[in-house]
């Protein structure tokens, strides 16, 4: 049975770590606030990090372990919500990576933030780093933000799943999809925008350790284009929730993540010329299947910025556009790609 009293839930999906995990662990349980779960979800590790698990269960009643096939994050992360919902009655729930580490006041300055602010949501800064220590003397003043300043500002932050503290209900109805990477990007958004205001802490609160092992790290796989159906998620909530300044944000995103794609398609050893051409194909029709879907949007406007002329160079370096392919799609299409054309080439 899981603890009635405790205040806040840690929840920690955990994968082949070993080498990483007890940092993180033992970085929670030096937090200056106390009253936690700390749910440790042992996603089908090969390596010992079941076992390391169970062993600081078994010297800490707040730490409560799951063992589960290997099923990917989203489906780690999920079973630790339903177990925050259905065993705990605390109020509040925070997500930590295995390979990461937080700092001693994480929870006390996200709560006090959340609490002081009035917000359902609190958010801390994070240290992008390869082992460097988070600062320890820090400023723990909380601002209250709009959620569209916020997460237009800083939106590779607002986007991770990770640093921030929820109120349960943000999860009421909302989960992460299972057998996707790139889950922070379908979900995260979602949650942020139930709400107008969010505190934030302008301090280093969580170290995102850059793991040349990691998923993000890794070999290019198919599963990497994942990504381009969760932004394009994003530009249509946007866009149906009349924040076009956003949507233009993610459908920049979107651009740039199809040209990268191609690039790492055609730089991985691992796959087949016959797929790599294949993929390539379908990147290609996917972009021209999203300016004719846009275009109407005028997310891109033509002379806003240099950012803009860049975005459009990376669209038509993916399509190498053609005097054939202007006829093709010239009834809908004609005055727009004239334009576009007009302005990249200068």
């Amino acid at each position: 049975m899981g603890s009635k009293k405790r205040i806040i839930c840690i929840v920690v999906p955990v994968y082949n770590v070993e080498k990483y995990l007890n940092r993180c662990i033992d970085s929670i349980l030096s937090q200056t606030f106390i009253d936690y779960d700390l749910i440790l979800i042992d996603d089908g590790s090969k390596d010992l990090c079941g076992i390391i698990c169970d062993g600081y269960a078994k010297k800490d009643s707040r730490i409560h372990v799951i063992h589960q096939e290997n099923q990917g994050l989203s489906a780690a992360r999920n079973a630790g919500i339903e177990w925050s919902l259905s065993k705990s009655e605390s109020e509040w729930i925070t997500f930590v990576d295995s390979d990461d580490w937080v700092h001693p006041q994480y929870l006390e300055l996200l709560y006090s933030a959340a609490i002081e602010c009035g917000t359902e949501i609190s958010i801390g800064e994070a240290l992008w780093t390869e082992g460097e220590p988070l600062p320890y003397f820090i400023n723990g003043n909380p601002k209250l933000w709009k959620t569209c300043d916020y997460y237009t500002e800083n939106i590779t932050n607002a986007t991770v799943a990770w640093g921030k503290l929820y109120r349960k209900n943000c999860f009421k109805e909302i989960r992460y999809p299972v057998g996707k990477i790139h889950e922070d990007e379908y979900v995260t958004y979602k949650i942020l925008f139930q709400h107008e205001y969010i505190a934030v802490i302008d301090a280093y609160l969580y170290a995102y350790f850059q793991n040349s092992s990691g998923i993000m790290k890794s070999k290019w796989t198919p599963a990497r284009l994942d990504a381009l159906g969760a932004f394009e998620e994003q530009v249509d909530f946007f866009l149906e929730n009349g924040n076009n300044l956003i949507a233009k944000r993610c459908f920049y995103t979107l651009v740039n993540n199809i040209k990268n794609s191609q690039q790492q398609i055609q730089q991985c050893n691992e796959v087949n010329p016959v797929d790599k051409l294949s993929y390539i194909r379908q990147l290609k029709r996917r972009l021209r299947w999203l300016l004719i879907r846009y275009s109407r949007y005028h997310l891109l406007p033509f002379r806003e910025s240099e950012k803009n002329k860049q975005i459009y160079m990376n669209a038509f370096t993916v399509l190498r556009i053609s005097r054939r392919m202007w006829g093709t799609i010239a009834k809908r299409l004609i005055g727009e790609f004239r334009a576009i054309m007009s302005y990249v080439k200068k």
